[in-house]
């Protein structure tokens, strides 16, 4: 017996040391599009037997829920064979439960042969979709050249290659189309180009003949954003396909589609240089685990019907009958930012979600679209929660996915090294946040951070896959804060006074776990080039933009001083920052530093003041945050009196007295300071 144990023991120990198995894509596809021609097959001989008069409902009363033996055919066929030429791959088609696995095909080889250079993926994050026999009811109805068979290919849940096969093509045989996202075409025949609708075209929408309210509001919604022609067209892989066809510019599906219906046609879309999403703007990007449908709705846009497409979810985050989708999730309120909360999968946050970081008593929430913000490396919103006992009432959720942010992936081409800084500042900040080193700050000065409440950071050597979700202390404006564009007055001086506490909290013991050289505008972070000729390349066009300002300045040798400039940059930038590369630095002056404060990045109260964004904290001089905070932050006539005297030393004098009292009441005596 226990000889027994041991072996099933040394297996099972085996079993997890063993290396995960990957599966090659561009082998996949091709037996995708090969079983896809055998479900194809399966439909053109189930109509020739007359499968179209033997349909059942699923649902009662409901023609789009019609399945025939076509259906099964298709299935069997398609499911069969793909899930005997791979064993162990997920493979989930739409009628699973009903289907028998006796294709007399299903044992023999699928072909391999489709090269499109999709590379490899772990065998476990791969799922395929199929839907046998998509537009049922088209079928039954003899509205053949809307049915199509699917089999699509998601890895980690994002759709990334598809078979389309065509039973019923205009002319001639069973086609099968392929696409990836940067590739097309036809088994059997040549890549397919990038069709599109002529420029002076109108936008047209495509949609399908149901009632439904929210569908309706998405049309609704398409025609006020500057859609001008409606079509109607059955079953949902038609749809899309019309889109990548340039046959339309935008498609809108139902909210009861589901994966097997989006998936194949999906990568044909973006390929065609368009995007598939929701009716929120979020993308269709979470069918991993057991999630499946696409429940709230689906709009898919070519390049053509981009800015209509946009302009359409912004108006369904306020819109009644497209809200309605979201109730069941626990979301109430006369608008949502449904594409900012969400999790790292892509799934949308619920009031379970919720309740897992602030607390059971949270009855529902929502994040008002009017603060959410959309930047080019991160996103975020306020929820604010309703019915939540003594809990807050709002929270701030800051989310990052690199791969869903178009700056991020232009930078993984063009600067891979600046992309692999910002995934890294976005951990530096997570930790810090974290950190019993920010809450003893917050607790010893009363200024205030958005510490966090729940982090999660999704690191990857592929930068373009990292993430991370900070579900962060609020300052809301129902407490009175607020951001300035710059900052005078009461407020500057508060700003300056915290900004010094901060800088004297952490005097001569720099937080934890954080940059060693801080601030974003460092040398190190930097292109090379800045510090050679980027400035005095730059210069001339500076002169010409700012016009008369200069002569009102009185700048002495206004010509040559971007070259002059230029030749103290490397310099002033290893002065600045002297722990950079492991430099030592005088370490009698060493702190933290905040490392990008501006405006923009403090709010404040009558009462208080908060600092955010924290990606490039570290250790630092505090007179470099200070000197960047003044040239970035302060209005005008806070720095220059209108007879043109310079007033910065005014506000440099009222920093450092309140950094003496922080170093006094940190300890230090103040007889530390610089």
């Amino acid at each position: 017996m226990r000889g027994a144990l041991g072996l099933s023991l040394l297996l099972r120990a085996a079993m997890a040391l063993r290396p995960p198995q990957t599966i090659a894509l561009d082998a996949l596809l091709s037996t995708c599009a090969d079983a896809c021609a055998r479900g194809c097959a399966r439909i053109v001989a189930a109509r020739a037997d007359g499968a179209q008069g033997d349909a059942t409902l699923k649902i009662a009363d409901d023609p789009k829920s019609a399945l025939t033996k076509a259906d099964l055919a298709a299935q069997s066929a398609v499911v069969g064979s793909l899930s005997r030429c791979w064993p162990g791959l997920r493979v989930v088609g739409e009628e699973d439960e009903t289907a028998p696995d006796d294709d007399v095909q299903a044992g023999e080889p699928l072909d391999r042969s489709l090269k499109c250079g999709l590379g490899t993926a772990p065998l476990d994050d791969v799922c395929v979709f199929v839907d046998p026999l998509d537009g049922t009811r088209e079928f039954v109805e003899g509205r053949l050249d809307n049915v199509q068979c699917l089999v699509g290919v998601s890895v980690n849940g994002v759709p990334v290659a598809g078979a389309i096969g065509l039973p019923f093509p205009a002319e001639g045989p069973p086609v099968v189309r392929w696409a990836t996202s940067e590739e097309a075409g036809v088994v059997g025949g040549p890549e397919l180009g990038v069709p599109t609708r002529p420029a002076d075209a109108p936008i047209k929408v495509v949609v399908g003949d149901g009632d439904n309210a929210a569908q309706g509001a998405a049309v609704a919604a398409l025609m006020a954003a500057g859609a001008v022609e409606v079509a109607i067209r059955g079953a949902a892989g038609n749809k899309l396909l019309a889109v990548a066809n340039g046959d339309a510019d935008v498609a809108v599906l139902h909210a009861k589609t589901c994966a097997w219906d989006t998936c194949a046609p999906s990568p044909a879309v973006v390929r065609a240089g368009g995007r598939v999403t929701d009716y929120f703007g979020a993308p269709l990007s979470s069918y991993a685990g057991n999630n499946r449908g696409n429940d709230r709705g689906v709009i898919a846009s070519s390049a053509r019907g981009a800015a209509a497409h946009a302009r359409a979810c912004a108006a369904l985050r306020s819109d009644a009958a497209a809200l309605a989708l979201l109730e069941k999730r626990g979301v109430r309120g006369p608008s949502h930012a449904a594409d900012v909360a969400r999790d790292l999968s892509g799934a949308l946050l619920d009031l379970a979600a919720v309740r897992a970081v602030v607390g059971e008593r949270v009855e529902s929430f929502h994040a008002p679209e009017a603060e959410a913000f959309r930047g080019t490396l991160s996103t975020g919103c306020r929820l604010r929660l309703e019915g939540v006992g003594g809990a807050p009432s709002s929270v701030f959720l800051k989310r990052v996915l690199m791969k869903e942010l178009p700056a991020a992936v232009k930078k993984a081409a063009a600067q891979p090294q600046k992309l692999a800084r910002d995934v890294r500042s976005f951990g530096v900040e997570a930790s810090f946040l974290d950190s019993a080193a920010a809450r003893a700050f917050v607790d010893a000065t009363g200024v205030l951070l958005p510490t966090t409440l729940s982090s999660t950071l999704e690191a990857s050597a592929e930068p373009l896959e990292s993430g991370s979700l900070l579900w962060l202390r609020d300052f809301s404006p129902d407490d009175g804060f607020a951001q300035r564009d710059l900052l005078a007055g009461d407020d500057l001086d508060r700003v300056l006074a915290s900004l010094a506490r901060f800088h004297a909290h952490f005097w001569g013991r720099p937080a934890p776990d954080v940059w060693d050289s801080g601030g974003h505008w460092q040398p190190n972070f930097q292109n090379a080039a800045q510090f050679e000729t980027g400035v005095a390349d730059a210069w001339p066009r500076l002169v010409e933009n700012f016009g008369g300002a200069w002569d009102f300045l009185g700048v002495e040798g206004l010509e040559t001083l971007g070259a002059r400039v230029q030749a103290a940059a490397a310099e002033a930038g290893r002065r600045a920052h002297p722990f950079a590369d492991g430099g030592g630095g005088p370490h009698a002056w060493r702190t933290t530093i905040h490392g990008d404060l501006k405006a923009a990045n403090v709010l404040a109260s009558p009462s208080a003041v908060a600092f955010v964004d924290f990606q490039y904290v570290g250790d630092g001089l505090a007179a470099t945050d200070l000197a960047h905070f003044l040239t970035a932050s302060v209005a005008g006539d806070e720095l220059l009196s209108a007879d043109g005297e310079l007033r910065d030393g005014a506000l440099v004098d009222s920093y450092y007295a309140s950094l003496v009292d922080g170093l006094v009441e940190a300890g230090g005596g103040g007889g530390g300071a610089p």
